[in-house]
Protein backbone atom coordinates (compact mmCIF):
# COMPACT_ATOMS: atom_id res chain seq x y z
CA UNK A 1 0.00 0.00 0.00
CA UNK A 2 1.23 3.46 -1.13
CA UNK A 3 1.85 6.11 1.73
CA UNK A 4 -1.07 8.36 0.03
CA UNK A 5 -3.24 5.46 0.25
CA UNK A 6 -2.18 4.58 4.10
CA UNK A 7 -3.26 8.02 5.24
CA UNK A 8 -6.64 8.09 2.84
CA UNK A 9 -7.13 4.50 4.96
CA UNK A 10 -6.31 5.94 8.55
CA UNK A 11 -8.21 8.98 8.16
CA UNK A 12 -10.81 7.05 7.08
CA UNK A 13 -11.14 4.87 9.77
CA UNK A 14 -9.82 7.94 12.50
CA UNK A 15 -12.75 9.52 15.28
CA UNK A 16 -13.03 12.60 13.91
CA UNK A 17 -12.50 15.54 16.66
CA UNK A 18 -13.68 18.92 15.31
CA UNK A 19 -11.86 21.98 13.44
CA UNK A 20 -9.27 24.00 15.03
CA UNK A 21 -7.01 27.53 14.24
CA UNK A 22 -3.94 26.30 14.62
CA UNK A 23 -3.12 27.54 18.64
CA UNK A 24 -6.53 26.27 19.87
CA UNK A 25 -5.44 22.46 18.43
CA UNK A 26 -1.64 22.44 19.87
CA UNK A 27 -3.06 23.32 23.22
CA UNK A 28 -6.14 20.62 22.79
CA UNK A 29 -3.59 18.06 21.71
CA UNK A 30 -0.90 19.01 24.27
CA UNK A 31 -3.16 18.93 26.82
CA UNK A 32 -5.00 15.82 26.39
CA UNK A 33 -1.64 13.71 25.57
CA UNK A 34 -3.11 13.21 21.78
CA UNK A 35 -2.26 10.70 19.60
CA UNK A 36 -3.51 12.03 16.13
CA UNK A 37 -3.66 13.55 12.83
CA UNK A 38 -4.25 17.15 11.94
CA UNK A 39 -4.89 18.11 8.27
CA UNK A 40 -4.93 21.37 6.26
CA UNK A 41 -6.38 21.51 3.12
CA UNK A 42 -5.39 23.79 0.01
CA UNK A 43 -6.76 23.44 -3.67
CA UNK A 44 -4.65 20.53 -4.42
CA UNK A 45 -2.32 20.51 -1.38
CA UNK A 46 -2.89 19.19 2.33
CA UNK A 47 -0.57 18.99 4.76
CA UNK A 48 -1.13 16.30 7.60
CA UNK A 49 0.64 16.97 11.30
CA UNK A 50 1.00 13.45 12.91
CA UNK A 51 0.93 13.64 17.11
CA UNK A 52 1.84 11.09 19.83
CA UNK A 53 1.63 11.89 23.45
CA UNK A 54 0.53 15.39 22.53
CA UNK A 55 3.96 16.38 20.60
CA UNK A 56 4.19 16.74 16.93
CA UNK A 57 6.47 14.14 15.56
CA UNK A 58 5.94 14.10 11.72
CA UNK A 59 4.34 15.93 8.92
CA UNK A 60 3.41 15.19 5.22
CA UNK A 61 2.36 17.41 2.56
CA UNK A 62 0.98 15.36 -0.39
CA UNK A 63 0.13 17.79 -3.99
CA UNK A 64 -0.37 16.63 -8.00
CA UNK A 65 3.97 17.17 -7.98
CA UNK A 66 4.20 14.77 -5.50
CA UNK A 67 5.11 14.10 -1.83
CA UNK A 68 7.46 16.12 0.86
CA UNK A 69 8.20 14.66 4.31
CA UNK A 70 8.90 16.12 7.92
CA UNK A 71 10.59 19.78 9.21
CA UNK A 72 9.91 21.29 5.30
CA UNK A 73 6.28 20.46 5.66
CA UNK A 74 5.77 22.95 9.06
CA UNK A 75 7.30 26.18 7.32
CA UNK A 76 4.40 25.65 4.72
CA UNK A 77 1.54 25.35 6.48
CA UNK A 78 -0.57 28.20 7.54
CA UNK A 79 -0.50 28.81 11.51
CA UNK A 80 -3.21 30.84 11.08
CA UNK A 81 -5.72 28.65 9.08
CA UNK A 82 -7.97 25.80 10.08
CA UNK A 83 -6.94 22.11 11.09
CA UNK A 84 -9.28 19.50 11.13
CA UNK A 85 -8.26 17.18 14.05
CA UNK A 86 -8.73 12.87 13.65
CA UNK A 87 -7.57 11.02 16.79
CA UNK A 88 -6.09 7.76 15.85
CA UNK A 89 -4.12 4.96 18.54
CA UNK A 90 -0.41 5.27 19.26
CA UNK A 91 0.99 2.30 17.84
CA UNK A 92 -0.41 3.40 14.30
CA UNK A 93 0.59 7.17 15.12
CA UNK A 94 3.99 6.15 16.04
CA UNK A 95 4.33 4.01 12.88
CA UNK A 96 2.98 6.56 10.50
CA UNK A 97 5.45 9.67 12.10
CA UNK A 98 8.33 7.26 11.74
CA UNK A 99 8.16 7.77 7.77
CA UNK A 100 7.65 11.54 8.18
CA UNK A 101 9.98 12.54 10.60
CA UNK A 102 9.94 16.07 12.43
CA UNK A 103 13.31 16.50 13.96
CA UNK A 104 13.47 20.72 14.45
CA UNK A 105 10.02 20.73 16.44
CA UNK A 106 10.33 24.28 17.75
CA UNK A 107 9.39 25.54 14.29
CA UNK A 108 5.83 23.76 14.53
CA UNK A 109 5.61 26.20 17.84
CA UNK A 110 2.54 28.59 16.82
CA UNK A 111 3.21 32.49 16.50
CA UNK A 112 1.41 33.01 20.12
CA UNK A 113 3.89 30.50 21.76
CA UNK A 114 6.98 32.90 20.08
CA UNK A 115 5.56 35.62 21.35
CA UNK A 116 6.29 34.05 25.05
CA UNK A 117 9.66 34.55 24.41
CA UNK A 118 10.42 37.81 26.78
CA UNK A 119 10.06 40.90 25.36
CA UNK A 120 13.40 42.65 23.62
CA UNK A 121 13.24 46.41 25.37
CA UNK A 122 17.03 47.61 24.72
CA UNK A 123 19.67 46.70 22.23
CA UNK A 124 21.84 45.21 25.21
CA UNK A 125 19.20 42.68 25.72
CA UNK A 126 19.37 40.62 23.18
CA UNK A 127 18.78 37.26 23.33
CA UNK A 128 21.22 34.61 22.61
CA UNK A 129 20.97 30.94 21.72
CA UNK A 130 20.87 28.19 24.00
CA UNK A 131 21.65 24.77 23.62
CA UNK A 132 20.45 22.15 26.08
CA UNK A 133 21.83 18.48 25.84
CA UNK A 134 20.04 15.85 28.13
CA UNK A 135 21.57 12.50 28.68
CA UNK A 136 21.19 9.37 30.82
CA UNK A 137 24.30 7.67 31.80
CA UNK A 138 25.98 9.29 29.66
CA UNK A 139 24.12 8.65 26.39
CA UNK A 140 21.88 10.96 25.25
CA UNK A 141 18.47 10.77 25.13
CA UNK A 142 15.34 11.35 22.80
CA UNK A 143 12.05 11.86 22.69
CA UNK A 144 11.96 14.21 26.02
CA UNK A 145 10.51 17.15 26.93
CA UNK A 146 12.82 20.52 27.46
CA UNK A 147 10.77 23.23 29.35
CA UNK A 148 12.74 27.10 30.28
CA UNK A 149 10.22 29.69 31.95
CA UNK A 150 10.70 32.43 34.52
CA UNK A 151 8.62 33.16 36.96
CA UNK A 152 5.50 35.08 35.70
CA UNK A 153 6.19 33.44 32.04
CA UNK A 154 4.74 30.97 30.75
CA UNK A 155 8.34 29.64 29.00
CA UNK A 156 8.71 28.00 26.26
CA UNK A 157 9.36 24.02 25.36
CA UNK A 158 10.68 21.51 22.92
CA UNK A 159 11.49 17.77 22.55
CA UNK A 160 14.94 16.30 22.26
CA UNK A 161 16.27 15.49 18.73
CA UNK A 162 18.16 11.69 17.91
CA UNK A 163 21.29 13.58 19.43
CA UNK A 164 19.86 14.69 22.75
CA UNK A 165 19.51 18.28 21.97
CA UNK A 166 16.84 21.07 21.96
CA UNK A 167 17.67 24.95 21.47
CA UNK A 168 16.20 27.93 22.58
CA UNK A 169 16.93 31.98 21.61
CA UNK A 170 16.35 33.66 25.28
CA UNK A 171 17.72 36.37 27.26
CA UNK A 172 20.07 36.00 29.60
CA UNK A 173 19.15 35.65 33.35
CA UNK A 174 17.26 32.90 36.03
CA UNK A 175 15.40 30.19 34.46
CA UNK A 176 13.57 26.82 36.05
CA UNK A 177 14.06 23.74 33.41
CA UNK A 178 11.71 21.06 33.53
CA UNK A 179 12.31 17.65 31.59
CA UNK A 180 9.91 15.23 31.23
CA UNK A 181 10.80 12.08 30.33
CA UNK A 182 9.46 9.39 27.92
CA UNK A 183 8.00 7.83 31.58
CA UNK A 184 6.04 11.06 32.14
CA UNK A 185 8.59 11.54 35.28
CA UNK A 186 9.75 15.45 35.87
CA UNK A 187 13.43 16.99 36.85
CA UNK A 188 13.39 19.94 37.39
CA UNK A 189 16.99 22.09 37.51
CA UNK A 190 17.82 25.48 38.16
CA UNK A 191 20.01 27.07 35.08
CA UNK A 192 21.44 30.94 34.80
CA UNK A 193 21.68 31.81 30.87
CA UNK A 194 24.93 34.06 30.56
CA UNK A 195 23.24 36.53 27.29
CA UNK A 196 25.55 34.70 24.80
CA UNK A 197 25.67 31.18 22.56
CA UNK A 198 25.68 28.67 25.49
CA UNK A 199 25.32 25.06 25.98
CA UNK A 200 24.28 22.83 28.94
CA UNK A 201 24.26 19.44 29.66
CA UNK A 202 21.77 17.61 31.88
CA UNK A 203 22.11 14.35 33.19
CA UNK A 204 18.47 12.66 34.31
Amino acid sequence: MQIVELFEKVLKDANYAGEFIFGDLLQIIEEKNYHALATQTAGDCTNILIFVNGEGEGAIQIDDLGMMYGDKVVYNIDKKGAFKLFLINKNLAESLSARCRIYEKSHLMDNNRTQDLPEISKFSLQPAKITVTVTHDGMPIEGVRVKLMRIGESGVFDTTSKDGRVSFVLQKGKYDCIITGTDKKEYKYKIILPGKDARINLEI
